[in-house]
């Protein structure tokens, strides 16, 4: 574990993050990072085994896990690593003993504090009507595009495990389950083809109209009875500025970049790939010079979010891509993410200092808001945005010819999600939204024909779920849980993110021994005294809280 830290720390390093610099580092980074991932999953696997017991499972008699088929995607065809993928932390998915099909406990451990459910893709190769339960409790899954299998869950225990039951169904089993869920009677999508060459798409949440190049003409928000895009305005326009910068290709970003914008105009196609009962999908293809942009436009059933998700094929330089809303929402201000935190930044050019800010960072989120309504734009890896009044610029993709003249040039995947919301983002479900696009729930495949259910069932007692701690007050994040560097002992970190002063009322799985407060290098500063099962500290706004904690 310590040399693979090692390994992340050398390419977080500030010339190869942002993309600095030269080809031959990047080569010998992707490298790295398939180690990195590749072994991570391994230890991931070890230590589910050691839960569960190493005489009780092993991989020969079950553990397959289903939750990393994106490393595959991402890795697979760039790198030539030892071991084979067939073989590997996928547990031979594609081998004739997964696809025999069996009665299978499904492990899901979240591993993050929000509680929220959210969508979570499944590959199980060889089910056709598969059926997943918790207790006596039945529920819906969707055929994915891409053969996978969609869940909607309504929570998971935070920091912890849920363990359901897979089975193989039949088609009128799982007609009832859907007639239990109230799927015959309603429709959950509706779309429609409209004159030139739109569409028209909405869910209980939003009706979203679209032109004939795929941009967002009208997005009304059903709850509020509120259009989104400011009048006259479209959204998801694609546009493509001429990047030139004084001195550094990869390092600096010039103000006049916007004077050369050319639109990304030719569509390819736009084709309805998936229609509910869970997910809506539309996949709109584009070119541009030599370069080709898929993104899928997903709504959903139970989340009040629009999801664009991209697959880039880059082949151009000295050109900026950025993906623009224009919202309908009057505020001289914005919210963005930092590492522990959060900051506001103007969105006018009323003075030089303000004008210099044309192009921003957010981490995980920024937020533009009225008194009581709101957007927010969550991200799960492109972090450069432009807010100007309430016009919004994601900054997609960013091509220097200096010092590495390959640059960007390849195929990139990457997310975004539109996040409208009642109240303040402070009210809304948005940071449960951002960690699950950012760290999404992890799922283990058991058979239930080897003894690992009982192993599993030592664990959990005589409930289904496990949770190692749980915090009251949703300005608390716990944002890590480890090992402590030095002694059998746990480490949990967390911090208050919305400026409010006050408690953090935490509670743990089991009776804690002692407690101490910590400083970042996890050496003891203050013992805090009659534990039990809960912690209550006192946290000022935005402070960081480490707790080192020995249970009994």
């Amino acid at each position: 574990m310590h040399e693979l830290w090692l390994i992340l720390l050398r390419n977080q390093f500030h010339d190869i993050l942002p993309g600095s610099s030269i080809y031959e580092v990047y080569e010998d980074s992707k490298k790295e990072y398939h180690k990195l991932f590749f072994e991570l999953e391994e230890l991931k696997k070890e230590a589910l085994l050691d839960l569960l017991g190493n005489d009780a499972v092993s991989e020969k008699n079950g553990l397959k896990e289903l939750s990393s088929a994106w490393l595959q995607r991402d890795f697979q065809s760039d790198v030539d690593c030892a071991g084979s993928w067939e073989n590997g932390i996928l547990g031979n998915a594609d081998s004739e003993r997964a696809k025999q099909t069996c009665d299978a406990s499904l492990l899901l451990w979240n591993p993050k504090q929000n509680r929220r459910g959210e969508l979570i893709s499944l590959p199980l190769p060889g089910y056709e009507n598969p059926i997943v339960s918790l207790g006596e409790v039945e529920y819906l899954l969707q055929k994915g595009e891409q053969g996978d299998y969609l869940l909607d869950l309504p929570s998971l225990p935070g920091f912890g495990f849920s363990k359901f039951t897979l089975k193989e169904g039949t088609s009128q089993e799982v007609e009832k389950v859907k007639k239990n869920q109230g799927e015959e009677d309603t429709k959950t999508f509706r779309w429609e083809k409209r004159n030139g060459g739109g569409l028209y798409i909405s869910n209980p949440f939003f009706e979203i109209e679209l032109n004939a190049r795929g941009e967002f003409i009208s997005f009304v928000d059903l709850r509020e009875n509120r259009e989104l895009l400011a009048k006259g305005s479209h959204g998801n326009v694609l546009r493509v500025f001429e990047d030139r910068p004084h001195n550094y290709d990869a390092w600096d970003i010039n103000d006049y970049y916007s004077e050369k914008p050319y639109e990304v105009s030719e569509l390819l196609s736009m084709e309805v790939v998936e229609e509910g009962p869970l997910r809506f999908s539309l996949c709109i293809e584009k070119k541009f010079l030599s370069s080709r942009i898929k993104q899928w436009i997903r709504l959903y059933k139970n989340h009040p979010k629009v999801d664009l998700d991209y697959e880039v094929d880059w082949k151009e330089h000295l050109l900026l891509l950025k993906n623009f809303f224009s919202f309908d929402i009057q505020t001289r201000e914005a919210s963005f993410d930092i590492q522990y935190g959060n900051v506001k930044r103007p969105t006018h050019a009323n003075t030089s200092w303000d004008k210099a800010k044309f192009e921003l960072c957010h981490h995980k989120w920024m937020d533009l808001s009225e008194d009581g309504f709101g957007v927010a734009i969550l991200n799960d890896s492109k972090f450069g945005i432009s807010v100007r009044e309430s016009t919004v610029g994601l900054s997609l993709l960013k091509s220097p010819l200096y010092p590495n003249p390959m640059a960007d040039k390849e195929i990139h995947h990457f997310s975004y999600s539109i996040f409208p919301h009642q109240g303040s983002w402070k009210d809304s479900d948005m940071i449960s939204y951002v960690y699950a696009l950012n760290n999404p729930v992890e799922s283990f495949l058991l058979s239930e024909n080897t003894d690992n259910t009982s192993a599993l069932s030592s664990v959990l007692g005589n409930t289904d779920t496990f949770s190692f701690v749980q915090v009251e007050e949703k300005n608390i994040q716990l944002e890590c849980l480890k090992k402590a560097e030095h002694e059998e002992a746990y480490i949990l970190r967390f911090y208050e993110f919305h400026g409010r002063r006050g408690k953090a009322n935490l509670s743990f799985h089991a009776p804690i021994k002692k407690a101490y407060l910590c400083n970042l290098l996890e050496e003891q500063e203050e013992e805090i005294l009659d534990t039990g099962k809960n912690i209550c500290v006192e946290i000022k706004p935005f402070e960081i809280k480490t707790l080192k904690l020995y249970f009994k």
